[in-house]
Formats: C-alpha cells, structure tokens, sequence
C-alpha cells in the first residue's frame, strides 16, 4: 500500500489518531493549508538515523514487530546504525518530488518495505507539516 494524499482538514483537525501504542493529538491544519491533500507517513530513527532523513513510509511500521521492520526496511546497522528509538508521524503535502519505491537491502536486511525517498533533508522539512516524535519504548 503505496497510500494517497488525502483532505487532511476534514479526516484530522481536531481529532485523536488511535496508534497501536498510544494517542497523539493531530496539530490543525491551518486556514493557508484547508484546500490541500496529506498523506500520513513515518519515519524510525534514532542513533546515527537522523531525525530528518531520507526514507520515509506511507505505511505505519508499528504493523510489524521492531525485528521485521528492521529487516524488511533494510535499516543500517553500521556504527550505531538505527536504533529504532523514535517515530516520527507527519503529514506529506506535496508528494509530487518524493521517489517512491521498495525499501533498499542494507547491511543482511532485505529491504522492500514501502519508502518515499526524499531529495535531502530540506526537502523534508518543507514537505512535511504536522510532526510528532514520539518514544518507541512499547513497540516490539
């Protein structure tokens, strides 16, 4: 499930998102953004992964256990590679830039799972509204 930019004002201003592990309050969308479509993605960092990386998914990696997801994202291992400590929710408004492709194998992982790979960290901070960072303690 590759996913689809949707009209995030009806479907999430104001509202709760239900996540397998906890709720997280979804920021409004504001006025200069109420005719724009979102998509949902995320992102698992921590250790040398930095926070506004690359490889993105459309799909919630919590629908897995953190194992699977390392190996089907093909996550680094390298160093302190990933070490899988946060995830980050956002809200992608414009995917039109974004390759969207299967994860890449790394380091034994054997990739696959759905990515959006952005041009640079920039290109993620300005296509990317709305985001919480939240502890992956309970996810395993």
């Amino acid at each position: 499930n590759w996913g689809k930019l949707i009209d995030a004002r009806a479907r999430f201003t104001g509202q709760t998102y239900q996540m397998p592990i906890s709720p997280v309050q979804v920021p409004n969308i504001n006025d200069d953004n109420k005719d724009q479509k979102f998509q949902v993605i995320y992102r698992v960092y921590g250790g040398d992964s930095r926070a506004y990386g690359q490889s993105w998914t459309p799909v919630d990696p919590r629908t897995v256990s953190k194992g699977e997801y390392r190996d089907r994202a093909g996550l680094p291992t390298w160093g302190t590679g990933n070490t899988m400590e946060f995830l980050a929710i956002g809200l992608l408004k414009d995917d039109g830039s974004v390759e969207k492709r299967g994860a890449k194998p790394l380091d034994g992982n054997k990739g696959g799972w759905p990515e959006y790979y952005f041009a640079s960290e920039e290109d993620v901070r300005t296509k990317i509204i709305g985001r919480i960072d939240i502890p992956t303690t309970n996810w395993k």
